[in-house]
């Protein structure tokens, strides 16, 4: 279908109207085909913040990080009245992301700050805490997380990850305890990753705590969590402890 509307469009030279075009560069990026996405794109005579969005996301989802910057770049550079949309920016920030590209991803930073809506996306906080944890700067990472106004689990847990990374667990654990006080629900990658600091620091007493509310959230068959409390008691030296949540996993991997 998508070949078709496109073979029309060209016919037809509709292919030039933003609406359409739009239309169909984000039929071609769901469908897996970002040349051809591109090719559209390039017809547009006024593409707008839709059109420069899909493709940007197009290009992160398909794995060009690089290209997917370049475009940014051009469209800062060309356009100065349009910007990307939240999730073109989230997009963006996981290509800094995975790229290290830590000067691209403080770019973007400045350019969400002078938007109070975007400021205001959970999303896009959390995308920033993980672009600045997995570029080295854990400082920056914190000051994003300070200054959000409503904290969700997965802005928690992309710092609690970045201090037990960086080799600050006792400080991610301390994390930890702060969002439970502040009542926010733990899911499995927040119990996952404070289990990995617990064993690092050989905080059995700590590790024994999660592992109750593993069992009080109904969690206790995931092999994410199993895992983490094998290694956890392992590591603490707890060896029974580690074989009876061996014996009690559904399925065992290698």
């Amino acid at each position: 279908l998508a070949f078709e509307l496109h073979f029309y469009a060209y016919m037809c030279e509709l292919g030039l109207e933003v609406l359409f075009g739009n239309s169909l560069v984000s039929l071609f990026i769901a469908s897996g085909r970002i040349f051809h996405g591109q090719q559209v794109f390039l017809r547009l005579s006024h593409p707008d913040e839709t059109s420069w969005s899909s493709l940007m996301t197009g290009y992160v989802e398909t794995g060009d990080f690089k290209h997917a910057l370049t475009l940014y770049a051009l469209m800062q550079d060309g356009c100065d009245s349009l910007h990307p949309n939240g999730r073109a920016f989230v997009a963006l920030l996981k290509a800094c992301t995975a790229l290290k590209d830590l000067e691209g991803g403080q770019t973007i930073h400045a350019q969400i700050d002078r938007n109070v809506s975007l400021k205001a996306d959970d999303f896009i906080s959390s995308a920033l805490i993980n672009m600045y944890v997995k570029c080295g700067s854990i400082g920056k990472a914190e000051e994003v997380f300070e200054n959000v106004l409503v904290r969700n689990v997965v802005s928690w847990n992309a710092l609690i990850a970045g201090y037990v990374e960086y080799g600050h667990s006792d400080v991610a654990l301390t994390l930890f305890e702060q969002m439970e006080y502040e009542g926010m629900s733990s899911d499995s990658v927040t119990l996952s990753c404070s289990l990995k600091a617990c064993g690092i620091m050989g905080a059995k007493v700590n590790g024994h705590y999660i592992h109750g509310e593993i069992a009080r959230k109904g969690l206790g068959k995931e092999l994410l969590l199993g895992n983490s409390l094998i290694n956890m008691y392992a590591k603490c030296g707890a060896l029974q402890e580690a074989e009876s949540v061996f014996s009690s996993l559904p399925i065992r991997t290698t």
